[in-house]
Order: structure tokens, then sequence, then C-alpha cells
């Protein structure tokens, strides 16, 4: 095999800097953006305050996938450090606890995504399940692909996701209302509000019903 044939094949099995960072982006990106919703039902407010917990910790892990990829520049993370430190039988557990952790991200990932959609497109709600199945389907075929067209889609959400993050509130107005949900739910809510639940907090009733109070201010005209 000659020399570039031979340096064309390794840059087939190179991601580079851009790529490796938008997988990453997607991975931690997703899980933050779901992780804050799933919060903030349970804890409201003080979802803000484990989110910065969880930041100071991914810190440290960051430093120690640092040291992990310099003691293992050929890679491999948990299976290799745990065959070195215990053997080839932990290194063969912790790798298919990582793939179980994976496919449970990519689930709840997917899932929470249709759910965060469904809260913008409502028409969607019944069908949040079949979709998130769909979209694990088109995430398995992209991996089948190949990483780097994987890679090279992750870039594409990684960096939309980017700009849009960093694109002032001012001008996000100007922007389509699909991309505002609170503009999109505005312009498609319901006009009629029910206020059972505050008759029934309060102990009182109208002492004239809806129809009737129309019937006495606009009176038919019986001539």
């Amino acid at each position: 095999m000659s020399t570039s044939a031979a340096k064309s094949g390794n840059d087939l099995r190179q991601l580079g800097w851009l790529l490796a960072w938008a997988v990453v982006f997607c991975d931690i990106g997703t899980s933050v953006y779901y992780t804050a919703g799933i919060l903030y039902h349970d804890v409201g407010n003080l979802a803000a305050a484990f989110i910065a917990m969880v930041t100071i910790g991914f810190l440290f892990l960051a430093q120690k996938v640092q040291e992990i990829t310099w003691r293992n520049p050929e890679g491999g993370g948990v299976v290799t450090m745990s065959t070195k430190a215990f053997g080839p039988m932990a290194g063969a557990v912790g790798g298919m606890l990582i793939i179980v952790d994976y496919f449970l991200t990519a689930a709840l990932s997917s899932t929470s995504g249709f759910h965060y959609l469904a809260s913008v497109l409502p028409g969607i709600a019944p069908y949040v399940t079949p979709l998130a199945i769909v979209g694990l389907g088109v995430l398995a075929i992209l991996n089948i692909v190949g990483i780097k067209e994987s890679a090279t889609v992750a870039l594409t959400m990684a960096v939309a996701a980017f700009v849009f993050r960093i694109t002032p509130v001012p001008l996000r107005r100007r922007l389509p209302g699909f991309v505002a949900p609170e503009r999109f739910q505005a312009r498609y809510k319901a006009l009629r509000v029910d206020g059972a639940r505050f008759r029934e907090a309060l102990g009182w009733s109208p002492p004239l019903t809806y129809d009737l109070c129309l019937e006495r201010t606009y009176p038919s005209d019986t001539r």
C-alpha cells in the first residue's frame, strides 16, 4: 500500500477537532436541555442550583477525561482503563454498562426532544412515542452509514443550537414563530379561559349564565 493511500485511510478514520466537538456538544447538550426541564417539574426554580452543582462535578470529570486521554492516546475510555486496572473481565463489564448508558441516553433524549416539540406543536402530542422510535431509527442509520456522517449532522445541530442561544432576545423577535415558542403558543391557544377552578376555590358562582347575559344585553326583536 502506498504512503498516500495509507494517509487517506487514516484521514477517513479521523473526525478532527470540529466534528469531535460537535459530537461531544450534542451528547452533553441534549442532556442539559432535557434534564433542566425534568428538574424544573420536580423542584421548580431550584433547578438552576442543581444544574450549577452538576456543572462543578462536570469540570472535575473533564479533568479526569483529560488525564485518561493523555495516558491512552489510542482511545478506549472505560474499557481500556478498566482492563488495565482490573483485568479483561472488568473491561468487558464496563463496556457493556457504557453501551446500556448510551442506549438509555439516546432514548431519553429522543423522547424528551419530541415532548418539547409537542409543547410548540400540540398536534404531535399523541404521537410522541412513535416519533421518538423513528428518531432513534434515524440515529441508528446515521451511525451505521458512518461516524463522520453522523458527526456532520451533529455539527449542523450543534451550530444551530449555539447560534440560537447566543442570539440576543430582541433579534429573536424577528425570527419565525416556530422558533419562538412563547409567540407560537400565544397565537394558537384557545381564547376562552375556563374559570371553573377559580370559582371552585372562591366558592362563587355567577348569578346569571353566559347565555342569559347575552339575551339580556342583546334582546331579540320580537316585533
